[in-house]
């Protein structure tokens, strides 16, 4: 049992997630109002304005839904270890990672405190959710969203949360020739998961299923379908306890 997840394309804190950010909410059952931990991490290195930036709009958007939210200031993977922000993890009823570099996500936190942390809370029933950068990560494998076809270290290890996946947000903005190439260098056996800008892949319920504007497209190697909102989505379930150590 793990609470709900949510693998964003685009769009987080903004007018075309609320549903999603409601839903989540509810399902991880907070006692009034919902304790919710925003993480820049991603961004970290686009300077100090860009992540309090981030942080501002997470907190400014939970804040309209009636949540208690804050800024968890995890910068570089020394912060990762910090026991006072490690603590703070354990009363957080929902955990979002926004947007940046996956790379950069991945190398703060993978393998510490406290991303054991958060794996115990989401374990325990809290909400765990991520965008762009935030959503590659929960994937089995990552890929580098600047990355052209071929490029050597392109792929790499993930957090492992959503087994047999590559999860590829702003997925409406790739062009089909961009697209192509990559479903091929891909191993044979993980699925492609592309999630359009505004769209999320949620868990809850015991399903997944897509929810927002447009779709969430899966590509393996001899089939392609794509599910709109509300449509449950063939996945295997979420998995806790065993992401990847990034070397």
């Amino acid at each position: 049992m793990v609470g709900p997840l949510a693998a964003v394309g685009a769009g987080e804190f903004l007018e075309g997630m609320v549903e999603v950010d409601r839903y989540l909410m509810a399902q991880c059952q907070a006692v009034g109002p919902a304790k919710v931990l925003i993480l820049p991490t991603a961004s970290a290195p686009e300077g100090d304005d860009v992540f309090w930036r981030w942080g501002s709009m997470g907190v400014e958007h939970f804040e309209r839904l009636g949540a208690a939210p804050e800024v968890l200031p995890v910068r570089v993977r020394d912060d990762a270890s910090d026991p006072a922000l490690v603590a703070r993890v354990g009363q957080a009823d929902l955990i979002y990672f926004s947007g940046g570099s996956p790379r950069v996500l991945l190398d703060a936190i993978a393998d510490t405190p406290l991303w054991g942390a958060i794996e115990e809370a989401w374990a325990r029933g809290a909400a765990l959710a991520g965008c762009s950068a935030g959503a590659i990560v929960f994937g089995e494998m990552s890929r580098a969203f600047r990355a052209a076809p071929g490029s050597a270290n392109a792929f790499a290890p993930a957090l492992g949360l959503i087994p047999g996946t590559i999860i590829l947000p702003h997925f409406d903005r790739w062009p089909l020739e961009r697209r192509q190439p990559v479903r091929e260098e891909m191993p044979a056996d993980v699925l492609m998961v592309g999630i359009d800008e505004h769209t999320a892949l949620v868990w809850g319920e015991g399903r997944w299923r897509a929810m927002g504007r447009s779709a969430v497209t899966v590509w393996a190697v001899d089939s392609l379908t794509r599910y709109v909102h509300g449509h449950e989505v063939p996945l295997a379930p979420p998995r806790v306890g065993e992401g990847h150590v990034v070397p």
